[in-house]
């Protein structure tokens, strides 16, 4: 809950998946500007990083269009997001030290802020449980560059290639 508003996070949880796993996750964001969207923009490839063995979650943020707010409360809408599942690692079945942030446009953007932008946190936060998705600036940049080449040359499903590299790289780096 962001003030009052409810955002929710979509969960897609690899088969077989189970409570007391310790599986990877990734945060998606959707794009739209700061003025719309939705995480159903994201749900075909969370099932698909899903069939990968991550829990994929598309996760909702407060928007101009619906909220009459501005980028700052879907950054730290964000911000709240990640907080909430490493919070929530335990329960979900995820490694709270592997929590990828991802998304597309203003989705990017705001996944990139979880991980560089200092304060503009949510009123209320546990800012002891620490809010920046692991390695997003990496999983971001490197797939984003990538998914651009690869898009002029094959327009469906290229992005599947170079982003599933970028996540494994961020899942299976140590530290």
């Amino acid at each position: 809950t962001a003030s009052e508003f409810e955002l929710q996070l979509h969960i897609f949880n690899p088969h077989g998946h189970a409570a007391t796993d310790q599986r990877p996750a990734i945060v998606f964001f959707f794009g739209g500007g700061w003025s719309g969207g939705t995480p159903k923009q994201f749900y075909q490839q969370a099932r698909e990083v899903a069939d990968l063995g991550m829990v994929a979650i598309p996760a909702d943020y407060r928007v101009k269009s619906r909220n009459k707010t501005s980028p700052f409360e879907s950054v730290a809408d964000a911000k709240s997001a990640i907080r909430w599942v490493r919070q929530h690692a335990k329960e979900l079945g995820v490694d709270p030290n592997k929590i990828v942030g991802t998304g597309g446009s203003a989705g990017g953007h705001v996944a990139a802020c979880t991980g560089v932008i200092e304060g503009n946190e949510e009123a209320g936060e546990d800012l002891s449980i620490y809010r920046r998705a692991r390695v997003v600036r990496g999983a971001l940049c490197e797939s984003a560059a990538d998914h651009v080449r690869e898009e002029k040359a094959q327009r469906t499903q290229s992005w599947r290639l170079p982003y599933h590299a970028a996540l494994r790289a961020c899942i299976e780096k140590k530290g």
